[in-house]
């Protein structure tokens, strides 16, 4: 001990201070650990651990409460009621609907085991349905499905559930084939039979030649279109003549600013007798849309393009027109020989004096 004492008295001031505080770090860590063990540990965690438990307990029983209302009426049979008839029985409703769900995408329910993959389905549940679950063994439903006695012509869209049955289809079979039409669906061929998973490939190639779809009525409605305005890919599907004939028509429509009737088509070296009988036929003209040329403003080069004025009339109207201020009128044109009647007759609808 004294040389305990001794070894203290040699350190330095700061040692000893050093040593100190340390001491008293472990006393007050042993003294902390005391109280807490006898007093805080007993205090706190004990209520703590009960509140957990507590919860734990009580959503168990919540789980527990809930299943508990569950209640079935009476016995039913998956593959064949509804999810309403289901619902009436007692079946939970979201365990119905999932279980009328894969029934009508065409699952067999063979064992009441198999109701254990619907979503939802918990064992707790299916304890307390599996007494109700009443499904015919495989034979009785294979035999049902192939009852099929009464064979005849039939139209899947239109024949009723009634007449299905009378024919033998199984209960199952006419369901699916009414829940596909009533989503809206329609059977276009026969194949499309064998979307319906209660229809396997047997079944189908049983029933195939009684299977009668009527083709639907193609309905052709070809458009009148108006001559003066449409394009020539109009022109060809409605009047049904070739493309390029129908870009032939546009570009004289264009150079004479419109027709005014039908027989100014014979112009068109190309057109045929019987092809201007199917414009005809399929066209009409609105003379409102006819493009008229100013002679007063109009230029050299867009007048000869007109079908109506010729190079000699061209000319005598480009030369009038250095030596007057205006053209006032068809008159002022054949007074000054200008332009005959009959010229004038054909370009009067196509010109203005503006």
């Amino acid at each position: 001990m004294s040389s305990f004492w001794k070894d203290i008295n040699s350190y330095t001031q700061g040692q000893k201070r050093a040593l100190i505080f340390i001491w008293i770090i472990i006393i007050l860590v042993v003294i902390f650990n005391t109280v807490h063990e006898r007093h805080l540990q007993k205090e706190t965690t004990n209520p703590v651990l009960d509140t957990v438990l507590t919860k734990i307990a009580n959503d168990k029983y919540i789980t527990k409460k809930e299943i508990e209302i569950i209640e079935i009426k009476e016995i039913f049979n998956p593959n064949i009621d509804t999810k309403e008839i289901m619902i009436e029985k007692g079946v939970p409703p979201k365990i119905a609907n999932n279980i009328f769900k894969l029934s009508t995408a065409g699952k067999t329910y063979r064992t009441p085991e198999d109701l254990k993959t619907i979503y939802g389905m918990t064992d707790s549940i299916f304890q307390i349905i599996e007494p109700y679950i009443n499904i015919p063994p495989t034979e009785t439903i294979q035999k049902t499905e192939k009852r099929i006695t009464n064979y005849r012509k039939f139209n899947p869209n239109t024949t009723t559930s009634k007449e299905l049955i009378e024919m033998g289809f199984s209960e199952k079979v006419t369901k699916n084939i009414i829940n596909y039409r009533k989503s809206g669906a329609t059977f276009e061929n026969p194949s499309d039979l064998q979307k319906l998973y209660s229809i396997d490939s047997t079944l189908y190639n049983e029933i195939l030649v009684y299977i009668d779809i009527p083709p639907k009525e193609v309905k052709l409605e070809i458009k009148i279109v108006e001559l003066n305005t449409s394009t020539a890919q109009e022109i060809s599907k409605s009047t049904n003549i070739d493309l390029n004939m129908a870009y032939k028509i546009i570009n004289y429509r264009d150079r004479l600013g419109g027709f005014l009737n039908y027989e100014q088509l014979n112009n068109i070296e190309i057109l045929t007798p019987e092809t201007i009988e199917k414009i005809t036929s399929n066209t009409w003209i609105d003379t409102l849309q006819i493009k008229k040329l100013s002679l007063n403003g109009v230029e050299y080069k867009e007048l000869i393009r007109h079908p109506y004025a010729t190079k000699e009339i061209t000319d005598k109207i480009m030369r009038y027109k250095k030596f007057t201020e205006k053209i006032n009128s068809e008159a002022d044109l054949i007074k000054n020989r200008v332009v005959n009647k009959q010229e004038i007759k054909r370009l009067r609808p196509y010109i203005s004096y503006e």
